[in-house]
């Protein structure tokens, strides 16, 4: 798979390369977590589709063991063996930086059922990319330093079952400290939820995480 150069694949057919690359497992859980196929009609229809699919965006290889295009075959290769990863979640939309090697990350973004792989240098700056993904205001993350705020896990939940009336007079109670004031109003415009950033160390193979 070439730098820079996109390839995106639909849930379905992400699960058929899977398989085709030799890891039915990993494939099944996918399926099976979607409930996709009940019965062996729903399971003929699903390859004739997903063939079909590869055939008319190019990735499909009759020559090659995999039924594959290389650079499709390598890109699954990729992911699976990668076992360092960010995941960042915003709304229904994912982000994830899988380390591929030393020179080589692989982005996936999930958006909608499609998940689009993108292969990058690892010496690319990706501060752009998360500014992106979440939204952020650039100017006002430039202009002020963000202090890190430690919550207890009873804090964190509770957090998410605090009533708006509740949170505005926290908001403007005086003795709190300017940064916690901050903090409550971003969270509150962001409808009292956590926008996730995980830092992931995991075998694929292993411990799939769907």
């Amino acid at each position: 798979m070439e730098p820079t150069k996109s390839i995106s694949l639909t849930t379905n057919e992400l699960a058929s390369a899977l398989a085709l690359c030799g890891y039915e497992t990993m494939a099944s859980q996918i399926i099976n977590s979607m409930n996709l196929l009940e019965n062996e009609e729903e399971f003929t229809r699903f390859v004739q589709q997903v063939e079909f699919s590869f055939k008319v965006n190019g990735l499909w290889d009759e020559k090659r063991s995999s039924m594959l295009v290389k650079g499709l075959e390598d890109l699954i290769q990729l992911l699976v063996h990668s076992t360092k990863k960010i995941r960042c979640i915003k709304d229904n939309n994912v982000l994830l930086i899988h380390l591929a090697d030393k020179n080589y990350v692989l982005l996936q973004k999930i958006v909608n059922r499609t998940h689009s792989f993108t292969l990058l240098p690892n010496e690319k700056e990706f501060s752009e990319l998360l500014i992106k993904h979440f939204n952020l205001n650039r100017i006002a993350n430039k202009q002020k330093s963000v202090q890190t705020i430690i919550l207890s896990s009873e804090i964190f939940d509770n957090l998410h079952q605090i009533d708006e009336f509740s949170l505005d007079t926290m908001m403007n109670e005086n003795k709190l400290d300017s940064q916690i004031k901050r903090f409550l109003k971003d969270f509150k415009n962001n409808n009292q939820e956590f926008d996730n950033i995980s830092f992931l160390e995991m075998d694929y193979i292993k411990d799939y995480i769907n």
